[in-house]
């Protein structure tokens, strides 16, 4: 029985699941909901959720219910021991966050789910595509990890790009900000701790619904790919002390994005 859990995460590595998509997938076996597995892994359940969604793009099943039947029966082995997969090392992180997102619950109560539900899709979607791996949802938005800049930039204006193209309810407006840096942190039981993430976050919210924001730290490290890098000079951001140079990513794959 053994041989069958290391044959399963054998097969699940190769479609790109990482070790925490794994231990979810574990716990879907075990017919847990999303609560349950929230407090297991000390996460949010929208975090479940976005492990979730991914799982089912992943391995192509289209419930959860197909989800938990990949996993073997267990009969006394016990949990899978899975080691982390997170990246280590200098990283670069991304948020991602919902222009106005209060006030669009507030006036589309009844169409949010399903936009919320959507921009899920493409905003993960891409950084998946790209390498990332999602790492915290909270809000509307989310923090994801790159091993590469230049991927973790990509995945941005690839998926500004997809929800500019998206053909949203007539009366609501999906504008999301997103900020880039790069550093090292402290990664424990899949989440990630420290400056650099907060750094990370503080340059998200800094901008304004459509725009990419880049740090100086990662400014420099995509100043030789394709796009377009405008100084906006020093910052200072909340809850940190030393000022931060950003840089704003205008990327002319994106013409329908205001980018002022």
């Amino acid at each position: 029985m053994a041989r069958s859990w290391r044959l399963m995460a054998d097969r699940l590595a190769e479609c790109g699941v990482t070790g925490r998509e794994l231990e979810v997938l574990v716990a879907l076996g075990e017919h847990l909901t999303n609560a349950e597995i929230a407090a297991r892994f000390f996460v949010s359940e929208r975090t479940v959720e976005s492990h979730v969604s991914s799982l089912l793009r992943k391995l192509q099943v289209s419930n959860r219910r197909q989800l938990a039947r990949l996993v073997p029966p267990s009969r006394g082995v016990g949990r899978l021991d899975v080691r982390s997969s997170m990246p280590s090392g200098t990283l670069t992180f991304l948020f991602t966050d919902i222009e106005d997102s209060t006030a669009l619950w507030e006036q589309f109560p009844r169409l949010m789910p399903g936009v919320l539900a959507r921009h899920d899709d493409l905003v993960q979607g891409e950084i998946s595509r790209h390498g990332g791996v999602v790492f915290a949802a909270e809000g509307d938005g989310f923090a994801a990890v790159f091993t590469s800049a230049s991927a973790g930039a990509a995945g941005a204006v690839k998926a500004q790009q997809a929800l500019a193209a998206e053909a949203w309810p007539a009366v609501v407006i999906v504008r999301v900000r997103m900020g880039l840096h790069s550093g090292t942190a402290i990664e424990r039981d899949g989440n990630y701790f420290g400056g650099a993430v907060n750094r990370a976050a503080r340059i998200c919210a800094s901008g304004r619904g459509g725009q990419i924001i880049l740090s100086a730290a990662t400014a420099g490290l995509v100043a030789n790919d394709q796009w377009t890098l405008v100084d906006l000079g020093g910052h200072r951001l909340k809850g940190l002390a030393r000022p931060e140079r950003l840089y704003r990513l205008d990327a002319h794959v994106l013409p329908s994005v205001d980018l002022p």
